[in-house]
């Protein structure tokens, strides 16, 4: 609902969306044998799912306006 909600907020200030930069990341840290399986999916809800939220919150407008990107940006440090 966030991302929904920051969607339509700028929908209603500035006008459709044209352009969107999805990026986002955090990497963990410290030995892979330390971590757990929930580090792993907290990490994959952040770098991987965050960023489809935006996508799933801005493709239905693009596809009617048959006009519109999205970059999915990511880093190194994020696999």
């Amino acid at each position: 609902n966030d991302v929904k909600n920051l969607v339509q907020f700028a929908k209603e200030s500035f006008g459709p969306v044209e352009h969107v930069i999805a990026c986002a990341g955090t990497a963990l840290t410290g030995r892979f044998s330390e971590r757990s399986m929930e580090d792993h999916r907290k990490s994959m809800d952040l770098n991987y799912f965050g960023a489809l939220h935006a996508v799933y919150a801005l493709l239905p407008d693009m596809i009617s306006r048959r006009s519109g990107s999205i970059c999915l940006v990511s880093s190194g440090a994020a696999l």
